[in-house]
């Protein structure tokens, strides 16, 4: 672009976005990230511990389960892409409004599901909701963030996840392990305890479309579509709620617009999409198409690892706070996980001989100890996390992404033999907290890279094979997990080494943008 520079307009704007501070705005926008995240994680999560407690009254067996519980990233994969492509083109606020509002919607049927597809169905269409939503809140929270303060920011946000996982447990054992049946027509409408736990967990949607509408758009996407007036109109109200001086007293007066002229067009629908359909070229050139490529690559195998692990965790919990419970001495892990499956496959076997249908459904129920084992594992994930706020401040982020890698190979590698459950629950925590670690470098690495006109495409794209690994891991475990548990964790532990090894080619924005800033 001739003139870029004399006077680069993104690094007016970091300027001006340093000027602002970290104060009461971004604690305003961090809370509403919290409520939104407790939406996303509902919708992934909230799978996990339903078909624990329907499995019978909805006649979910092995492979019923990982169909449902991958259905929420399915409606993800199908919805991401669009949503990044759509975002640059009409905004991040409108997509974070309706995207929570219909997870909300989606969660309440889900609630009011009388049948497994219908539920499934429901479930669909959850994910499809976040799929609109769930790349897009990380992407406004660096966009109206300085960059001395962005790294750290992006880093505390990840512990989002596991502090929503947290609550969602809470949710979860207040109700479903009481019998909470309800009649309205018998045989037709009834609801149990885990539908009105789905019920609970509408609130955060519909709160964080709430919140998100109350707040403005993003500074960098406004000043991106040429609008520099409205970009630092906004920048002025975050100057004036971070320091309560008055918006007029902000020390810059005016944004260099992206465009040669200064004529704004006033762009149709088709002339936003054309447009950005046109700057997506710029992601397969290099070497922004090498850095994608690296980037989706290594988070396809690290989000297989522990979106599989994460989603399964209440299942197998549940089987070894059994297992322990009906046996006088423990065993190693896989041990305990492979028995569980030989009887299931027994019972059912047995059934089919002799036609008693009845006998083939054995549900097994979470008690207090799975949940605190749960509880344990979020508490680990979010000590983590959080202290990789203040490691990012003495080490870049390609240098903990190959650490935490390497530590979560051998985590991996031991939970293998390891007999205790609270043991084995501590082990899951710290594999767990280390893939969702490198997980969030790699996506501060890509929203960091990637010029704002193409981030939201560039992260749309990163979250799809994200998905796409999501959707492929979760239905796949519980069919080899049911042969021999040691097949798939010695899969996933692979994935997550190649993942290692690739991480030494990854760039470092902290040092190339020390100077500019982020585009």
């Amino acid at each position: 672009m001739k003139g870029a520079d004399v006077l680069d307009p993104m690094k007016q704007l970091e300027d001006a976005l340093v000027l602002c501070k970290f104060g009461r705005f971004h604690l305003r926008l961090l809370l509403v990230c919290l409520v939104s995240n407790m939406a996303t994680t509902v919708a992934t999560t909230t799978a996990s511990y339903v078909v624990t407690n329907a499995e019978c009254q909805l006649g979910i067996g092995n492979v019923e389960k990982g169909l449902f519980i991958s259905t929420s990233f399915f409606g993800q994969l199908l919805t991401t892409p669009l949503a990044g492509i759509a975002s640059d083109a009409f905004g991040r606020r409108p997509f974070l409004i309706f995207g929570n509002l219909f997870m909300a919607i989606f969660c309440l049927l889900q609630g009011l599901s009388q049948s497994f597809w219908m539920l499934m169905l429901m479930k669909l269409g959850e994910g499809m909701a976040s799929g609109f939503s769930i790349n897009l809140v990380g992407t406004m929270l660096a966009e109206c963030t300085n960059k001395n303060v962005r790294d750290r920011i992006m880093v505390a946000y990840v512990t989002f996840f596991p502090m929503g996982q947290i609550i969602v447990v809470l949710f979860a054992w207040a109700i479903l392990p009481r019998e909470l049946d309800v009649v309205l027509w018998k045989g037709y409408f009834e609801i149990h305890s885990w539908q009105l736990f789905l019920f609970t967990c509408t609130i955060w949607g519909l709160l964080a479309s709430i919140q998100f509408y109350c707040l403005p758009e993003s500074p960098k996407y406004t000043l991106a579509q040429d609008k520099p007036e409205e970009a630092l109109e906004i920048i002025k109200k975050i100057f004036s709620e971070n320091t309560g001086s008055d918006k007029d007293t902000f020390p810059i007066k005016s944004l260099t617009g992206m465009r040669e002229t200064d004529t704004v067009v006033k762009a149709s629908v088709r002339k936003q999409l054309t447009m950005v359909v046109f700057n997506i070229k710029y992601l397969f050139r290099k070497p922004l198409v090498g850095i994608l490529c690296l980037v989706c690559l290594m988070n396809t195998m690290v989000t297989a690892f522990f979106s599989t692990i994460r989603m399964w965790n209440p299942q197998m919990l549940t089987i070894i706070e059994n297992y322990e419970s009906t046996h006088v001495e423990t065993t190693r892990f896989c041990v305990m996980i492979d028995e569980y499956y030989v009887q299931k496959n027994s019972q059912v076997m047995t059934s089919n001989i002799t036609n008693i249908v009845e006998e083939a459904c054995v549900s097994v129920i979470s008690g207090s100890s799975t949940y605190k084992n749960i509880l344990l594992i979020s508490a680990i994930t979010t000590l983590i996390i959080g202290s990789c706020v203040f490691l990012v401040k003495y080490f870049t982020q390609k240098q903990l992404i190959s650490v935490s890698l390497t530590l979560c190979v051998f985590c991996s590698v031991a939970l293998h033999f390891i007999r205790y459950s609270v043991m084995i629950a501590a082990t899951l925590g710290f594999t767990t907290s280390l893939s969702i670690a490198a997980f969030s470098f790699l996506n501060n690495i890509t929203i960091r890279v990637f010029p704002t006109s193409i981030r939201s495409s560039a992260v749309a794209v990163n979250f799809t094979f994200c998905r796409l690994s999501s959707v492929v891991g979760n239905i796949v475990f519980p069919l080899l997990i049911q042969y021999r548990c040691i097949v798939p964790f010695t899969t996933l532990t692979v994935g997550i080494g190649v993942a290692a090894f690739l991480s030494f080619f990854l760039p470092d924005p902290s040092k190339d943008n020390k100077d500019t800033g982020d585009r």
